[in-house]
């Protein structure tokens, strides 16, 4: 029944919990060993196969164990396969579901070190387990439910969103007395799984109705875990504005509770929306702090990367650079050793908006296509927007720009197949990509998106690597960007510019891809830069700024 490698204790555990049907050795009672006797057969059994070379002895210490060869293992899956049904077989396949399941569900609510040990130990079971929950969908057996919600953890920072969308489905689908907690904790597990493989907004009615359904069973605790998430899916769907009291409500609850972990996690979305405005910098700062701070307390390593994220950012955006540099390189080399690429990506994403700013337009290139190998790896479908965008304006910077119209295409297909229009995934800035488009005749610019939207990103990850490789200078699209008048940031130049050609807010939103609101604030913002206060001055400060020129 092992998928693969396992140790003699796991073997006499799943013995042991066939309840005395099959016979492992010794008299059994209430299915425990009887003592160094009852070893003793099971021992000798494991000794002849090792003679017998159809076992085979691996590691040494904590992980000693033995590995089957596969072909002795086929033979013994066929002679299980034609025992299907009898006492024996069943037994011998519920012991080892019953087994994996307890195993997931034992400290998968742990932080600090627990947290890294558990996660370790069902990725070197991910076989195991996998197969274990398999066998507990298939017999409709209710243990399902509690294993599956286990895992969301672990398909989260593996990034095996679609197995666990698509094995949460099946638990899901299968017949319930009743709503429980159990099946409501794997229902939130499937919303925060949608809403990693497409968009929290896309998650946002699914979230809503888990977090009613907690209020109703009287759990304040876990209703105000679930708004955590619920506040990441409004903020994308509406705003800051809409999410910041769904996280300080939970921030409430969870401090009453002495929560310390979604506390802090609480914190760390909280800062991560107010990073993604102008007007809120000193709460994004003081909220990210905060949550660096709870979770170090706790031993967390592995969740102080959305903190690490977003000051890295907000330092960038500061031009503290070589500060962004340092704090994200850490946060990368965290992720790495964890094994995490969800968070690998993102780390590698931000690294590429920083050197890119700093004119090293390959190396940033580089960056997005290594993220974006990770991304391919996952299936984090979304993310290829962020890794796309990010390559078309390092190779416009290059001068690789009917290449970097093509990923403009390639874009907005993903776009269109996710319907993630007018969408920018939660940690990044949505990118200046408009000098690749106004950099070509429009016939032009049409036929290349056109084209890229054929494209695959097996065919991007062939093709791109020699065209950064290619030693170029930046072209002049660099030297323009760090000329934006009267202090404008690269967003508020963009959105000047387009007031300028006599867009609508709802227009300029449309095109840069954010929300009617964020063009009010970014209007607002610059209005007050400038000194202007209506669209007819803004449009005739572009023209005396040479703005329209670039």
């Amino acid at each position: 029944m092992f998928e693969d490698h396992f140790t003699y204790e796991a073997a006499a555990e799943v013995l042991g919990g066939t309840e005395g049907v099959i016979d492992g050795g010794g008299d059994r009672d209430g299915g425990e060993p009887a003592g160094d006797a009852a070893e003793e057969p099971l021992w000798e059994g494991i000794g002849e196969l090792v003679a017998h070379e159809l076992l085979h002895p691996t590691g040494r210490g904590a992980g000693a164990g033995f590995r089957m060869p596969a072909l002795v293992r086929e033979y013994a899956r066929r002679l299980l396969r034609e025992d299907a049904g009898t006492d024996g077989a069943d037994a011998v396949r519920d012991a080892h579901a019953r087994h994996f399941g307890a195993r997931v569900l034992d400290g998968h609510a742990a932080h600090g070190e627990g947290a890294e040990s558990w996660a370790r130990r069902v990725e070197e079971e991910a076989r195991d387990v996998r197969a274990a929950l398999r066998h507990l969908i298939d017999s409709a057996d209710p243990l399902a439910l509690d294993v599956a919600a286990a895992l969301r953890g672990h398909w989260l920072a593996r990034g095996r969103l679609r197995e666990g969308i698509a094995l949460l489905d099946e638990v899901l689908a299968l017949p319930s007395p009743g709503e429980g907690t159990a099946r409501l904790r794997a229902r939130e597990a499937h919303a925060v799984l949608t809403g990693a493989a497409s968009s929290y907004a896309h998650a946002l009615t699914a979230l809503q109705e888990c977090a009613d359904d907690w209020e109703a069973a009287g759990d304040r605790t876990a209703r105000a875990r679930t708004l955590v998430d619920l506040g990441a899916a409004v903020f994308e769907a509406h705003g800051f504005d809409r999410a910041e009291p769904l996280y300080r409500e939970a921030i409430a609850v969870l401090d009453a509770a002495e929560d310390r972990w979604w506390a802090a996690r609480a914190r760390s979305l909280l800062g991560a929306s107010a990073a993604a405005t102008e007007e809120h910098r000193a709460l994004a700062r003081a909220a990210l702090d905060e949550a660096v701070r709870g979770f170090r307390e706790l031993g967390e390593s592995t969740w102080t990367h959305v903190p690490y994220q977003q000051l890295g950012r907000m330092l960038h955006e500061e031009g503290h650079q070589v500060q962004a540099l340092a704090l994200l390189g850490e946060g990368l080399a965290l992720a790495q050793r964890g094994g995490d690429d969800w968070n690998a990506s993102v780390f590698l994403n931000l690294l590429a908006d920083v050197r890119l700013a700093r004119g090293e337009a390959a190396v940033a290139g580089g960056h997005h296509l290594d993220s974006l190998r990770l991304v391919e790896g996952i299936g984090a479908r979304p993310r290829y927007v962020w890794c796309l965008e990010g390559l078309a304006a390092c190779l416009d910077d290059l001068g690789e720009t009917p290449y970097a119209a093509r990923l403009v295409g390639l874009s907005r297909a993903v776009r269109a197949r996710l319907t993630l229009d007018g969408w920018t995934e939660f940690p990044a800035r949505a990118i200046d990509l408009n000098s690749i488009e106004w950099s070509l005749p429009r016939p032009d610019f049409e036929r290349l998106c056109a084209e890229g939207a054929a494209l695959t990103v097996g065919d991007v990850l062939t093709e791109v690597p020699p065209l950064l490789s290619a030693k170029r200078v930046p072209g002049p699209r660099r030297e323009r960007r760090k000329r934006h008048p009267d202090g404008l940031t690269g967003r508020e130049a963009q959105v000047l510019r387009l007031i300028a050609s006599g867009a609508t807010s709802r227009a300029i939103g449309a095109e840069l891809f954010i929300s009617v609101e964020t063009v009010g604030r970014h209007i607002s913002n610059l209005y007050r830069k400038i000194g202007v206060s209506s669209r007819a001055e803004a449009t005739a400060h572009a023209i005396r700024s040479g703005l329209l020129d670039d």
